[in-house]
């Protein structure tokens, strides 16, 4: 670096440590560095309020997609569940069972919402509600942890 007059500077502020002079952040690459204002800055940890708050932005965003991800998968289970039910799947297979075992779970809340006279329908229709609700459930939550991650990040900037 160069200050007045050409002269070279050397900065003592180690690089990614943000400096402060006079209460006022930049950084010690800056190009107006002089003797001076060298020896009036001190160092503080690049880590602030601001950055937390970024972080806890990218927290909210991970979580969200984590939610997405689980949701998926329950969604698709119990969907997968209702097929193998309602086309009449070979119950003594390992992976049909245990996919009916599962989806029978996950919709063991919804049984008996509707009671219809066809027992592939009944299924049909009270494990589709059971995946409408937690896909509704987890469009719900995610965005609200998107909502949370960019008020997370708006806050940041100020």
């Amino acid at each position: 670096m160069r200050g007045r007059g050409g002269v070279p500077v050397r900065s003592v502020t180690p690089p990614g440590v943000k400096a402060v002079w006079q209460g006022y952040p930049f950084y010690s690459d800056s190009a107006h560095d002089d003797e001076e204002s060298t020896m009036l800055r001190r160092t503080v940890p690049a880590t602030t309020d601001r950055h937390a708050a970024a972080g806890t932005g990218s927290a909210f965003l991970l979580l969200a997609g984590v939610v997405r991800f689980v949701v998926g998968i329950v969604v698709t289970v119990l969907v997968i569940a209702i097929l193998f039910r309602v086309l009449g799947a070979n119950q003594v297979n390992e992976l049909v069972s245990a996919i009916n075992d599962v989806g029978r779970a996950l919709a063991g809340p919804f049984d008996g919402v509707f009671n219809l006279n066809n027992a592939k329908t009944e299924i049909a229709v009270n494990w589709g509600l059971a995946a409408v609700v937690y896909l509704a459930a987890g469009s719900l939550i995610t965005g609200l942890l998107n909502r949370a991650a960019l008020a997370s990040a708006a806050r940041s900037r100020l």
